[in-house]
């Protein structure tokens, strides 16, 4: 197992991200993503610092296998997502003058439809395109609270 490293953010998370804390399934942690730019954006750590996904084992791939089928059937499910957008870009690891990349993964629910969450409606407005990288957060605090307690509610039936 390798050792944390000071100064990354997925070695040392901090308590506020881990109150979303989703899953655990081998050496993956699941976290619904502070910033919901798609609704269920969840990001995938894995629990050593690795560098790249490559650099993980056979029993890794598996986790991560369950993984991707527990939150695909979980968002299509809880809200009736259509497709799902995986990426393990790591650019903003390397923006810093030390690189320290630390592997995860991004998923975002995408929708051909409207999503309810509590009183509001939300758009997929680049459905069947590319996500936008730099699209805002769409949810207030209590929706993302409520997409949480949807999500773990289903995975932990």
């Amino acid at each position: 197992m390798s050792e944390k490293i000071d100064g990354c953010p997925y070695c040392y998370i901090a308590p506020q991200e881990q109150r979303r804390l989703l899953l655990t399934q081998g050496t993956w942690l699941v976290f619904l993503a502070e910033r919901q730019d798609y609704i269920g954006h969840c990001v995938l750590v894995h629990r050593e610092h690795l560098d790249r996904l490559s650099d993980t084992t056979v029993q890794d791939f598996m986790d991560l296998m369950m993984v991707v089928r527990l939150l695909e059937k979980a968002a299509e499910s809880v809200f009736d997502a259509t497709n799902f957008n995986w990426s393990c870009l790591m650019n903003d690891a390397f923006k810093e003058t030390e690189f320290n990349p630390h592997l995860h993964l991004h998923f975002r629910p995408r929708y051909q439809d409207a999503v309810k969450v509590l009183d509001n409606s939300y758009v997929d407005g680049e459905f069947s395109h590319h996500y936008d990288p730099h699209k805002p957060d769409q949810l207030n605090e209590a929706e993302k609270e409520e997409v949480f307690r949807r999500l773990y509610a289903y995975l932990h039936a």
